[in-house]
């Protein structure tokens, strides 16, 4: 396949890759005078039209998706049976490869990676796209150490008559969730389950799960409750074994409910706020998370958007009853200023607390 020239624009230079459907090409785009990867649907699929239906449409899913931390898709077409999928060309490594040269990543930089990670996932959750095949594998890691997720062109979107009901043999059954594992559907939190199993071989340098066969390691995710990551590396914090053992419980209402929430808490470790007394319970970590609103808050750690945000909402809740004696007097002095006919609105409320 190297030196042709699909539909007289992309010009396939090497192979750089294979996967369970399809092959990677380094490729020349003669129209934008840029490097592409070029990803080709292998030959046992090109005469099934319903995968054929599915591939176009997965890309076109994956097409949507602008993110920082996320492969881009540019196009995708067809030269006779050729079937293939234009992508950003990515000038670095595997994230499965970097841990295999660096052996367990520093904590720290770990939850690094896996924020970046996340934060591309709740891009593609918002557009009801779910990945289903996070894995060091399809995680690149560019020149710069920017993240960035790759192979969304085989995740589906979930609102799809064709959504996924059965593990795929294109995923890798080491970081497939149980549900996943057991044939059953899968959703974000099934995404949320293998960036715990990614970030559990990041900072151990070992999958949680494995065998000798793949059918053991499914029956393993399954079945059994994984290690503690300290258990390879007994300096780990246990913030960040229980980070990892709740985003990869069996029990998907018991995982994080969204990438966002695993961002915040990895946010809040790094930070040192929630301590080596953290614990894995639900309710109460739910009820005390700080859910910040877009991932490039995450990232950055800024919180200038979410204080702003919150300003006005006090202004627009200033004329509601307040049953603290400190923010009541805050509210007279702020209704001070309101002509008087808000004044006798409110004085009935207010009033009380002046007197004391």
């Amino acid at each position: 396949m190297t030196g042709k020239v699909l539909n007289n624009r992309y010009e396939l230079v090497e192979k750089i890759g294979t996967g369970g459907m399809a092959d990677v090409y380094k490729a020349r785009c003669r129209v934008l005078k840029r490097w592409v990867a070029v990803k080709i649907l292998k030959d046992e699929f090109v005469n099934d039209e319903e995968f054929l239906e599915r591939f176009e449409r997965e890309a076109y899913a994956a097409g949507s998706l602008n993110h920082p931390n996320i492969v881009s898709i540019y196009d995708v077409g067809r030269d006779d049976n050729i079937h293939y999928i234009v992508m950003e060309y990515v000038d670095g490594i595997t994230l499965k490869d970097y841990i295999r040269q660096n052996g367990a990543l520093p904590w720290e930089e770990a939850a690094d990676i896996a924020i970046s990670i996340l934060s591309a996932l709740h891009k593609a959750h918002r557009h009801n796209i779910i990945h289903r095949d996070i894995k060091p594998q399809n995680i690149l890691l560019t020149s710069d150490n920017v993240p960035k997720v790759s192979d969304f062109g085989i995740a589906r979107a979930a609102t799809t008559a064709t959504a996924t009901r059965k593990i795929d043999t294109v995923g890798s059954v080491h970081y497939a969730s149980p549900e996943q594992a057991r044939g059953g559907y899968t959703d974000e939190k099934s995404d949320i389950y293998s960036v715990g199993v990614t970030l559990f071989e990041m900072v151990t340098g070992h999958v949680p799960f494995d065998a000798d066969n793949p059918v053991t390691v499914a029956l393993k995710q399954i079945n059994d409750e994984p290690p503690k990551p300290s258990d390879f590396v007994p300096e780990l914090p246990e913030t960040i074994d229980n980070i990892i053992l709740r985003a990869m419980r069996k029990s998907k209402s018991e995982r994080y409910d969204s990438a966002l929430q695993m961002i915040a808490e990895l946010d809040h470790m790094k930070k040192g706020e929630l301590g080596e007394n953290y614990s894995n319970n639900w309710d109460t970590q739910f009820a005390t998370r700080v859910i910040m609103n877009t991932e490039e808050e995450a990232l950055a750690g800024k919180k200038d958007k979410k204080n702003k945000k919150d300003k006005k909402k006090d202004r627009k809740d200033s004329g509601k009853p307040k049953k603290s004696l400190g923010v009541a007097a805050l509210y007279v002095v702020l209704l001070g200023a309101i002509i008087g006919a808000l004044w006798l609105t409110y004085v009935h409320v207010i009033g009380p607390f002046i007197a004391t």
